[in-house]
């Protein structure tokens, strides 16, 4: 029998206060010692007597991470994949709202369609798959504003001042993005992120098979993960709310793709950490999982029935990515 497992419903206490607290500290002094341990390398050096700071600090990254001899564990290293990708993805997320907007009017050039795709696959999905992989091996007791808050105070420190992915051109004061804007941005990508690990957590529950290595292609053409559901293999595009999941059904209410996307059935309470003793956790607990397992599955069920009935009808169309928040 699972051990049972503290209410968050109630009133957070002084004590609690005091412990959250504690750990957040922990866990930006931690990533402070990461950072400054970076541009105190001699990757760092080597890279930087070539490169712009930006793009030496990414590069001493990968060279530190690449090293066995440094040891890192499974949270630092992916901890640092991040980092390493945190300039990139705030630059590329802004440059491709404003290529999906034109997207969505059809008001878009081959070129800016290429550069659309370019910005997807280069910077935003490897970003986020990485990010996934830090909620993977994040220790328990670290809760989402944790870590988004921690990660902004590091592309500010690290980042902000840097044209990163044009690194010749020197960066107008107008287009640095505050603190604000990026919070909102990486607490969006860390939501999204959580409702696809916390998915597999719901799957591994039902005793469904499935691949969450789903490749960069396969996810720009809105697959998050690979489900094996009643003797068929089947992509399903993960939503952290229903609002998103309608969103993206609207987006296709008229044309001929099919969509497949599917809210997680999950709530901001509902993450509370494998122990379940941390609120707005970066995963939920098993016993949570068994709980919502049946009725995600369920769902999931006849979202790919839905989806192979259109399919079959346009048997020349496939399911693409529908533009929206996830």
């Amino acid at each position: 029998m699972a051990p049972e497992t503290k209410s968050l419903a109630a009133p957070i206490t002084v004590a609690e206060m005091q412990a959250d607290k504690e750990r957040e500290i922990s866990l930006a002094k931690h990533i402070v010692e990461l950072v400054n341990h970076v541009a105190m390398t001699g990757e760092y050096r080597a890279a930087r007597s070539k490169n712009p700071h930006a793009i030496a600090y990414t590069e001493a990254i990968t060279a530190i991470i690449d090293n066995p001899e440094n040891k890192l564990d499974d949270f630092d290293t992916s901890l640092l994949r991040v980092i390493g990708g945190l300039g990139s993805y705030i630059e590329a997320d802004k440059e491709s709202k404003a290529l999906d907007e034109k997207f969505s009017k059809s008001h878009i050039s081959e070129y800016e369609y290429d550069r659309r795709k370019e910005l997807k696959t280069e910077y935003l999905i490897p970003f986020n798959h990485n990010l996934k992989t830090l909620i993977t091996f994040a220790p328990s007791g670290i809760s989402m504003d944790h870590l988004t808050v921690a990660l902004t105070n590091t592309h500010t420190a690290v980042f902000s001042g840097h044209n990163v992915l044009h690194h010749s051109l020197t960066k107008a004061p107008s287009d640095v993005q505050e603190p604000s804007a990026v919070l909102y941005k990486l607490n969006q990508a860390t939501n999204a992120m959580r409702h696809e690990v916390a998915v597999e957590t719901m799957l591994d529950a039902a005793r469904i098979e499935y691949d969450y290595d789903v490749s960069i292609e396969e996810d720009f053409n809105g697959i998050d993960i690979i489900v094996y559901i009643d003797g068929s293999r089947e992509g399903l595009d993960i939503k952290s709310s229903f609002a998103a999941e309608t969103r993206a059904y609207d987006a296709h209410a008229n044309d001929v793709h099919s969509c497949r996307a599917i809210w997680t059935g999950l709530e901001d309470a509902d993450f509370t950490g494998m122990r379940g003793d941390t609120r707005n956790a970066l995963t939920i607990s098993y016993d949570v999982a068994k709980q919502k397992a049946a009725l995600f599955v369920q769902s999931a069920r006849l979202v790919i029935r839905a989806a192979q009935k259109k399919e079959a009808a346009h048997p020349k169309t496939t399911a693409i990515r529908t533009i929206g928040n996830r």
